[in-house]
C-alpha cells in the first residue's frame, strides 16, 4: 500500500512538501547543521578562550568531515554533521576576530567583511552543487579547498 500523505517540512532554504518519511530523515539531516551552528555560535567566546581560535575551527571540522565521508550508516553522517554545524557556528565568531588579528590596520574591515562574504557564497555553491551530486561527492568537493 503506497502512503500518500504529504508532510510539510520547513528547511533553511526553502517549504518542501514530502510524501515519504524516509525523505524526513534527510531533511532532518540537512537542519543539523543549522541547529548546531546556532549552539555553536553561544558557546564560541568561552569555547576560543579556552582551546585556542585555529585549534577549535580544524576540530571541529577534520572531525565531522571524517566522519561524513568514511560514514557506514546514518549515525555517522548525523554525527558528522552535529560536528560540522558546531564548527560553523564557532567560525561565525572566531574567523572574522582571527582575520583581524592578523591583518594591518588599513585592510582589517574589507578583510573581515571578506570573511562572511566568502562563507555565504560557498554556502550557496554547495547548496546548488548538492542537486547534482551525492552527498559523498560533495564531501570531497567541500575538501578540494583545503587540498590547494
Amino acid at each position: 500500500m503506497v502512503n500518500l500523505t504529504c508532510k510539510l517540512v520547513l528547511t533553511p532554504h526553502c517549504l518542501i512538501f514530502l510524501s515519504s518519511n524516509h525523505i524526513l530523515k534527510y531533511s532532518a539531516f540537512s537542519s543539523i547543521l543549522t541547529l548546531e551552528g546556532a549552539i555553536g555560535a553561544l558557546i564560541s567566546g568561552r569555547v576560543a578562550e579556552c582551546i585556542g581560535r585555529r585549534v577549535l575551527l580544524e576540530l571541529c571540522f577534520i572531525i565531522g568531515w571524517l566522519s561524513i565521508i568514511f560514514a557506514k550508516n546514518i549515525w555517522w553522517l548525523n554525527a558528522g554533521r552535529l560536528l560540522m554545524g558546531i564548527g560553523a557556528g564557532l567560525h561565525c565568531y572566531v574567523a572574522p576576530i582571527y582575520v583581524a588579528e592578523i591583518t594591518p590596520k588599513n585592510i582589517q574591515g574589507g578583510s573581515t567583511a571578506a570573511v562572511t562574504f566568502t562563507v555565504s557564497c560557498a554556502f550557496s555553491m554547495m547548496f546548488f552543487a548538492g542537486n547534482f551530486f551525492t552527498w559523498r561527492k560533495l564531501a570531497v568537493i567541500g575538501n578540494m579547498q583545503c587540498d590547494i
